[in-house]
C-alpha cells in the first residue's frame, strides 16, 4: 500500500502490484483534474466502476506503458494522458459505448475523432479529426502518416514531439490548430496540402530546425506567432494565387502589403509595410541587422524578442508605437535611436537587452511608457541622450528618471 498521507490525498487507497502498477479500487467513479499528474507508476489498472477521467488526470506519468479504458467510462478530458511518452498500447473494453480502440489509438465510438495516440499508433482511415493534445509529448515518435479523410489537427496535438522528423499530411486536411507542432525541434520541413485553409497561432512555434515554408493558395487564416522562436527559418513563401496573403522580401504579408506577419533572418522588409505583427521575427537568432522602411508605424508585441544576435536596428521616422517585449532579450543590441514620432512604448520593450548601453531619444515629449522602471531601462546601465532643452522633461518622467544618465545632444 502507498503511504497513508498520499493515499488520503486521493480519498481512496491505491495499491501497487509487483510490476509497480497502480491498482485503483472498485467503486471509484471520478478521477479529478490533474490528480495523478507526474506520478512515477509503471502502469495503471483502472476499475470497471470508473465513469469520468478529467483533464490532465495522468499528465506526464512518464512510465505508464499501456492504457486500458474500462467499459463504463463516458468522458475523458483534454490532455488526460498528455506527456505519457512511454505508452505503447492503447485498448478499450469492447463493451464501452463511448470509445473504442484501433491501431493503438483511442477513438470516439464512431471512429471519427482520435483522442489519444502513442509512438506505435497507426491512425485508422475512419478518423476525421485528431483531437487537442492527442500526441502531446510523445517524444519517441519520429514519423507520422495522417491518412486521407482527416480534416483537422487540433490544438497542441503534436506539441513537444521532440524527435518528430517527418509528417505526411493528407489532401483532405483543412485546419492545423494552435501550437499543433510546437517544440517539434527536429522537424526539417513541412509540405502543407493545397486544401489547407487555417494555420493556428504558434502552430509551428519552436520548430528550430524548420528552414522553409510555402503557404498554400487556400489558406485564409494565419494565427499570430506561426513560427515563433523558429531560429532556422530562411525562406517564407506564399503560393502566388493566394488572395489573402502574399510574400515579398522573404516575408509573409497581408494581401494589401501593410502588415508584415512573419519574417526570417533573410528578410528585407518591403516598402509599404505599416505594421509588424506580434512575434513577426521572434527568435530569429541569425538576424543581425534590420532596417524598417519609412511608413512603418507600429512594432508589435515580441516582434524581435530573443533575436540574440541582432546588433543593429534602423527605425523609421514614421514609427509611433513599440509593443510590449518588442526587443526583449536582444542581448547583442548596444545602441538604438528612437525616432521623434514615437509616442508610446509598451511593457518591457527592451527588457533583458543586457548590452544596451546607449539610447538616443528624438521625441520632444517623452513617450508614454506603460511600464515600471524594473521592466525596462532600469535593469541595464543605459545612457540616454535627448533633444536640446528637454533634459528636465525626461528627468521628471517617472520612467526615464531611472536611466543612469540623461544628456542633451548639441543643437
Amino acid at each position: 500500500m502507498m503511504k497513508e498521507d498520499k493515499a488520503m490525498r486521493y480519498d481512496y487507497p491505491i495499491a501497487l502490484d509487483e510490476k509497480g502498477r497502480a491498482i485503483f479500487p472498485e467503486g471509484v467513479t471520478f478521477i479529478r483534474e490533474g490528480e495523478f499528474s507526474m506520478m512515477r507508476w509503471n502502469g495503471i489498472l483502472l476499475p470497471k466502476s470508473l465513469i469520468h477521467i478529467a483533464e490532465e488526470a495522468f499528465r506526464e506519468c512518464e512510465w505508464i506503458r499501456s492504457v486500458h479504458i474500462p467499459e463504463a467510462v463516458e468522458f475523458i478530458g483534454r490532455g488526460a494522458f498528455a506527456g505519457c511518452f512511454s505508452i505503447r498500447e492503447i485498448t478499450v473494453s469492447p463493451k464501452n459505448k463511448h470509445y473504442r480502440s484501433e491501431g493503438n489509438c483511442l477513438l470516439s465510438a464512431d471512429g471519427k475523432t482520435l483522442y489519444l495516440g502513442c509512438r506505435n499508433s497507426v491512425i485508422p482511415s475512419t478518423v476525421e479529426r485528431i483531437d487537442d493534445e492527442a500526441f502531446r509529448g510523445c517524444r519517441f515518435l519520429e514519423e507520422i502518416s495522417i491518412p486521407e479523410g482527416v480534416k483537422e489537427i487540433g490544438d497542441w496535438t503534436f506539441c513537444h514531439c521532440a524527435n518528430l522528423k517527418a509528417v505526411h499530411f493528407p489532401s483532405t486536411l483543412r485546419k492545423i490548430g494552435a501550437g499543433a507542432f510546437w517544440g517539434c525541434k527536429r522537424l526539417l520541413s513541412v509540405d502543407l496540402p493545397d486544401g489547407l485553409t487555417t494555420l493556428g497561432a504558434e502552430s509551428f512555434g519552436l520548430c528550430t530546425a524548420l528552414e522553409k515554408v510555402l503557404v498554400p493558395d487556400k489558406v485564409s487564416y494565419l494565427g499570430e506567432g506561426l513560427f515563433n522562436l523558429c531560429s532556422g527559418i530562411e525562406s517564407l513563401q506564399v503560393a502566388p494565387l493566394n488572395p489573402y496573403f502574399r510574400s515579398e522580401g522573404n516575408c509573409i504579408l497581408s494581401d494589401d502589403g501593410k502588415t508584415l506577419l512573419e519574417g526570417c533572418s533573410a528578410s528585407v522588409v518591403p516598402e509599404g509595410v505599416e505594421k509588424l505583427r506580434a512575434f513577426a521575427f521572434s527568435g530569429r537568432n541569425s538576424l543581425r541587422v534590420i532596417t524598417l522602411p519609412e511608413g512603418v508605424k507600429e512594432i508589435g508585441e515580441e516582434a524581435f524578442c530573443r533575436c540574440t544576435n541582432l546588433s543593429r536596428v534602423s527605425l523609421p521616422k514614421s514609427l509611433s508605437v513599440i509593443g510590449s517585449f518588442a526587443f526583449e532579450e536582444c542581448s547583442s543590441l548596444e545602441e538604438l535611436d528612437i525616432p521623434e514620432g514615437v509616442t508610446l512604448i509598451y511593457v518591457s520593450a527592451f527588457c533583458a537587452c543586457t548590452s544596451l548601453a546607449k539610447m538616443n531619444l528624438y521625441p520632444s515629449t517623452p513617450p508614454d511608457t506603460f511600464i515600471t522602471e524594473e521592466d525596462g531601462f532600469y535593469a541595464v546601465d543605459v545612457e540616454i541622450t535627448v533633444p536640446p532643452g528637454r533634459k528636465d522633461a525626461y528627468e521628471s518622467d517617472g520612467f526615464f528618471a531611472y536611466c543612469s544618465t540623461i544628456e542633451e545632444r548639441p543643437r
